[in-house]
């Protein structure tokens, strides 16, 4: 396929989406420009990425940007590290910020856990992150010394330095093994009616108004026992050591389970119970009601089973 094809096809094609359309549209008179944007493609070296920001195989866009990070993520299943996760930074360039959140969601959609930092950082932040984490890859959103009109894709590995051989070689060839954009897996954050109200004590209330003063920046409370503010990489460390001495397999999806058996118990509305737990399916919430009242039938202990929940929570702090 040549460049014009290949044009013609960005402009036509379901793949891309019409912000991208309409760019490319406005210099159909420039076939000179034409050429620059198709006559190849944007090339994933030692180095990564680095191009001009714009429309076209042979530019820095959520297209190429999105082939990259798919290859990266074929190279890390195929590694089978996807578990220790990759870190994520941007530099303050155009476009920066956008590629590192679609980095992390592709990555994500392809079930691996990333660490996206939630403003700026310098390289050293990045590796030295990667090396704390011990995540196995680490990817840079920048274009280093490079006019403003460019960015890049740099990637990092486990020890914290850019990629080398022979595993650059690897890592390209998996990129270009990525022929078509449809290949591509994505998913999405959350909308806004993904996010609900959900009615608290004064008491919590309390509590949650005196943290936020003092940890203005954090995302989730958990306290420990004596009601210490417990940060992330803490947390995730006191529950490893908790499930592997219980002997038990945790995720923080059964809390919302135990929270609708509880509503359950006390005789909430189901429709309440739906608007609480954020289904946005009544079949979701109704599946659940349904499996606890086969429960009943069969004499389950429910009570005993919010014993061992409770005393299981108690332990993992």
């Amino acid at each position: 396929m040549n460049y014009l094809e290949e044009y013609k096809k960005w402009c036509e094609s379901s793949e891309f989406d019409e912000e991208t359309k309409k760019e490319l549209i406005a210099i159909k008179d420039d076939e000179k420009e034409i050429e620059d944007r198709f006559y190849k493609e944007l090339e994933f070296g030692t180095a990564g990425l680095r191009g001009v920001i714009g429309a076209g195989t042979n530019r820095m866009n959520k297209y190429t940007v999105g082939k990259a990070t798919q290859g990266l993520a074929n190279y890390i299943l195929e590694q089978g590290t996807q578990d220790k996760g990759v870190a994520i930074s941007y530099d303050s360039r155009r476009m920066s910020k956008e590629f590192s959140l679609l980095t992390a969601l592709i990555l994500n959609a392809n079930g691996i856990k990333t660490y996206l930092f939630e403003n700026l950082r310098p390289v050293p932040e990045l590796s030295f992150t990667v090396r704390k984490l011990k995540c196995t890859a680490g990817v840079m959103i920048t274009a280093s010394h490079n006019p403003p009109k460019y960015n890049g894709y740099k990637v990092y590995w486990d020890d914290g330095s850019q990629i080398v051989s022979p595993r650059d070689k690897d890592i390209i060839a998996k990129v270009r093994a990525v022929e078509n954009y449809t290949e591509i897996k994505e998913t999405t954050l959350k909308s806004d009616a993904s996010y609900r109200s959900l009615p608290i004590s004064n008491e919590l209330h309390d509590i949650l108004e005196k943290h936020f003063k003092k940890y203005p920046e954090s995302e989730y409370v958990v306290f420990d026992k004596d009601m210490n503010y417990m940060k992330s990489e803490k947390l995730r460390k006191s529950l490893a050591r908790s499930c592997e001495k219980l002997g038990i397999t945790f995720n923080y999806h059964m809390l919302r389970h135990m929270f609708i058996t509880q509503l359950y118990n006390k005789g909430v509305d189901i429709k309440v119970a739906q608007s609480l737990a954020g289904h946005s399916s009544y079949q979701t919430t109704a599946d659940i009601y349904t499996e606890l009242d086969q429960e009943k039938t069969v004499n389950f202990n429910t009570s005993n089973l919010y014993n061992w929940r409770a005393k299981t929570v108690n332990a993992l702090f």
